[in-house]
């Protein structure tokens, strides 16, 4: 790793309806799919899309938007851890639980 600390993101992951709900809990963003599976992918992307933007606007991804609501934080203390995965700087660390 080079001297910039990998961020981590936490993200909790539901069921609303028929669809999967992803949301990450240090930022505000959120996504749905029809299959978990599906779901897992999405949520990279969308992090990833949010990074790119960020960068064309030359902002720092990290500190341009607020946490999720206290609600999703709660979720995940009482979710069942899902997977982890890690990727190259600058992409985020993303952990995954599922309620």
């Amino acid at each position: 790793m080079t001297y910039v600390e990998q961020k981590r993101l936490r993200v909790v992951a539901f069921h609303e309806g028929t669809q999967w709900v992803a949301q990450v809990l240090e930022h505000d963003l959120a996504c749905q799919a029809s299959t978990l599976s599906d779901l897992l992918h999405v949520i990279s992307r969308i992090t990833d899309a949010y990074m790119d933007m960020c960068k064309l606007k030359e902002k720092d991804p990290w500190e341009q938007m607020l946490p999720a609501p206290q609600e999703y934080v709660d979720m995940w203390e009482k979710a069942i851890y899902l997977r982890t995965w890690e990727q190259d700087l600058p992409k985020p660390v993303i952990s995954i639980r599922v309620l």
